[in-house]
């Protein structure tokens, strides 16, 4: 698994990072696996625009407000909430001016992520308030902290922090 770090620009504050990974062929047929995963704390308002991904997206909304636009409907985000997204679908989020947001999040994959995620859809809206938000919080950091290495022991613990996560 190859790693890279990756510089913010100037409007997100130092302490945020992100890591972006590269799986190896064991990961992608027997895994979930880490696409990418970080951290950021915006200065002022930012909008983050994608679609065609293959990937699905977790977000923990740290500090701050913003929202989410997806499937065609606006969720309102601020502190505590979450959202869990397929990134084939067009989407956007974007921080409030008044009040940027700090978020952690991973953007993964893995072989049963499809099925993982059309459960989750047909019982709950993409954005939600979790009850267990510090145990994401405690996951999610955890995660980012296990993928600054690049092996398949990374990949392995990776895998069972975001089963952790989808659980």
């Amino acid at each position: 698994m190859k790693n890279y770090f990756d510089k913010f620009p100037d409007s997100y504050v130092e302490s945020s990072r992100r890591m972006i990974q590269t799986p190896s062929a064991f990961a992608r047929s027997a895994l979930f696996y880490v696409q990418e995963t970080g951290y950021l704390k915006l200065k002022e308002s930012h909008l983050a625009r994608r679609k065609n991904l293959e990937s699905y997206l977790v977000v923990l909304v740290l500090s701050g407000s913003g929202t989410l636009m997806y499937k065609g409907n606006s969720y309102p985000l601020q502190k505590g909430s979450c959202f869990f997204i397929d990134c084939m679908v067009p989407y956007y989020h974007q921080s409030s001016s008044s009040d940027p947001w700090e978020l952690i999040w991973v953007h993964f994959n893995g072989s049963s992520s499809e099925k993982y995620y059309q459960y989750f859809s047909s019982k709950s809206a993409p954005a939600f308030h979790p009850q267990t938000f510090p145990e994401l919080q405690d996951s999610l950091e955890h995660l980012l902290e296990v993928n600054t290495a690049s092996d398949l022991s990374a990949e392995i613990f990776s895998s069972r922090l975001i089963v952790d996560i989808l659980s």
